[in-house]
């Protein structure tokens, strides 16, 4: 390895050294297996991490503060959260649940859901977070691969105002799961009050808690292999076969700790916000692990930020004296186009907003740069993936450049070597990433997919987003390489939504691709041939997207339905793609529409390279 190489190996030796180990490491990097091997020899406990080291000097500080969509409140100190992951993790203990073991976790973002990851870390076992608005199908088949021995839920959570059935799903999906190794358990908080059926192996998570304590004869935490899985979290758009990205124990919480110093925050008084999806992997590493490794607090809140108005983002910048928000594109483009602004509300607090999950849009970081005070915060990008267990690189670095170890990201054609300044290729990262995965679950090819350059580029990790250098030297993310796309930072494939809509009975061919809507913002756009007997109306278009989002949960649901009159005529499939993303351009969402056979030739004519 380089001199690069060595030195950004360095730096996460020191930032190593900043944990607690119940065996320390004896070297920090070994380039054996396929993603090397960090921390070697090393034993460490994320829950000790997170939690037990700060009591010391923080357990009557703040860990986090919590907002219910509804409007409760709470603030959970070191000490409290102390004595509930003990508690969640003598209950798992109960359960017969060990070290190795697995446990889901189809929760929102609620107080009890980082005490059940917390409670996991604990005992050595390995959690699972699974987005609330996946349906009953993907449930199941998300529980079958992660050969999940106890699922934790809620009887319901809140979402825009309405409340979300999670144990009715969770039921649905476990019926169906026919494995030796199937869920024994279901662990249940109560969160809406609403009522639900009770089957047999049903817990409820306060009764179950409640006398777990007392119970446990060893309350101890597990000291686990450097190496050993902490998460596995799932990519999107990979219908009927999940792949599960394996994240390490010892290499996600140093990257989590190390990005939260050198990036996220500055004082330990600072208070970071990751207004997104807890299951997404910035939403569990960087917005609970990360200030909670680092003994500084954080926001958490439940539901959707148009709940009851957009205002509820400022009232809470304001209320928790945030310093600096990391959410999604997507999430701020809603933001501003709401219209209401900050109003009267003080931002001066907020000197930092970080956004990520996809490309960002200049007119929202502009508009972003003029809140709060004292010329507005720093805007910076952030890019990363599951696979590389969260952000990696930012635009600009907050602190500075060097003030994070070097990924050594280039940009390379299709041999490895690297391309012209201003040129597209693959982003590769060239040095070893702590936060990098062990493994996916359910790939046919790891190597092939994520080590294609090896052996003639040594170490060097293929991302699959297809990028550019701009004219600062900045790196540019343009797409990805194969057929997915980023929805509000989460993958859906366009594949899977053609695959869906084809499954209709209506539906005699489909063709999913994405484009911009009358906002500027990106969104997906079905384009089907109907059957004889359907007709192109509204209403066959909103139970197409119902359809497409029952099927697939998440955020896969099309903003707009293209009806096309006939087949399009015989045009290489890049080409078909562009001219319909062409035709759907510009439109405003929920509004299908019909596609000419005249349009088509026209938009295929004004893509084709002249």
């Amino acid at each position: 390895m380089g001199d690069d190489c060595n030195a950004a190996l360095a730096r996460w030796a020191e930032a190593a050294e900043r944990l607690v180990w119940d065996r320390r490491w004896t070297s920090v990097f070994e380039p054996t297996g396929r993603s090397g091997r960090w921390f070697v020899g090393g034993e460490i406990n994320a829950a000790v991490n997170c939690i037990d080291r700060h009591l010391p000097d923080r357990r009557d500080e703040p860990a986090f503060h919590w907002e219910g969509e509804p409007g409760e409140r709470r603030t959970v100190t070191y000490a409290e959260l102390h004595t509930e992951v003990v508690a969640f993790a003598s209950a798992l203990r109960g359960l017969g649940i060990g070290r190795g073991d697995r446990v889901a976790l189809y929760m929102g973002w609620i107080p009890e859901t980082i005490v059940a990851v917390l409670g996991c870390a604990r005992i050595g076992a390995v959690s699972s977070l699974v987005p609330v608005s996946l349906p009953a199908e993907a449930l199941a088949d998300r529980l079958a691969a992660f050969r999940a021995r106890v699922l934790v839920t809620q009887d319901g959570a809140w979402r825009h105002g309405f409340e979300v059935p999670l144990k009715e799903r969770a039921d649905e999906a476990l019926s169906t799961l026919t494995e030796p190794q199937s869920v024994d358990a279901t662990v249940v908080v109560r969160r809406t009050g609403s009522a639900v059926e009770w089957f047999e192996g049903d817990r409820w998570y306060g009764e179950l808690v409640s006398g777990a304590a007392a119970a446990d004869e060893d309350g101890s935490p597990a000291a686990v292999g450097a190496d050993s899985p902490l998460l596995v979290q799932y990519l999107g758009g990979h219908r009927h076969q999940p792949l599960g990205v394996v994240l390490p124990t010892a290499g996600l919480l140093v990257c989590a700790a190390e990005l939260h110093r050198r990036v996220f925050s500055e004082t330990d008084g600072d208070v970071l916000w990751a207004a997104m999806e807890l299951s997404f992997i910035n939403g569990i590493v960087q917005g609970v692990l990360g200030p909670l490794c680092a003994g500084r607090p954080a926001v958490m809140y439940e539901g959707m930020l148009d709940t009851p108005t957009w205002a509820r983002a400022w009232e809470i910048i304001e209320r928790y004296r945030v310093s600096t928000l990391f959410t999604t594109p997507s999430i701020v483009r809603q933001l501003r186009l709401a219209g209401e602004g900050p109003g009267g509300h003080d931002l001066g607090s907020l000197r930092l907003v970080v956004t990520g999950g996809e490309r960002s849009d200049e007119a929202d970081s502009d508009w972003l740069a003029g809140l709060g005070g004292h010329g507005g915060p720093l805007v910076a990008n952030a890019w990363g993936q599951t696979e590389t267990g969260g952000a990696v690189l930012f635009s600009p670095l907050p602190q500075g450049a060097g003030s994070l170890p070097d990924p050594g990201v280039a940009i390379v054609d299709g041999s490895g070597a690297p391309v012209r300044a201003g040129s597209a290729g693959e982003l590769v990262v060239r040095h070893p990433w702590p936060g990098l995965f062990l493994d996916v679950e359910g790939h046919a090819d790891v190597d092939g997919r994520y080590w294609r350059y090896a052996p003639s580029a040594a170490w060097t990790y293929a991302t699959g987003d297809l990028a550019r250098l701009d004219a600062d030297g900045e790196v540019e993310i343009i797409r990805r390489l194969d057929p997915a796309v980023k929805v509000s930072g989460q993958l859906v494939s366009l594949a899977d939504i053609a695959e869906v809509l084809e499954e209709h009975p209506l539906v005699a061919e489909a063709i999913a691709v994405q484009t911009l809507d009358a906002e500027g913002g990106r969104s997906m756009l079905g384009c089907v041939l109907l059957t004889d007997e359907a007709a192109p109306t509204q209403k066959v278009a909103d139970d197409l997207c119902r359809h497409v989002h029952e099927c697939l949960g998440g955020l896969a649901r099309p903003a707009n339905i293209a009806v096309l009159e006939s087949h399009p005529i015989e045009v290489p499939v890049t080409v078909l793609h562009r001219a319909l993303a062409l035709v759907g351009a510009g439109r405003a969402k929920s509004e299908s529409f019909v596609v000419t056979p005249a349009q088509m030739h026209e938009a295929i004519a004004a893509v084709l390279p002249v």
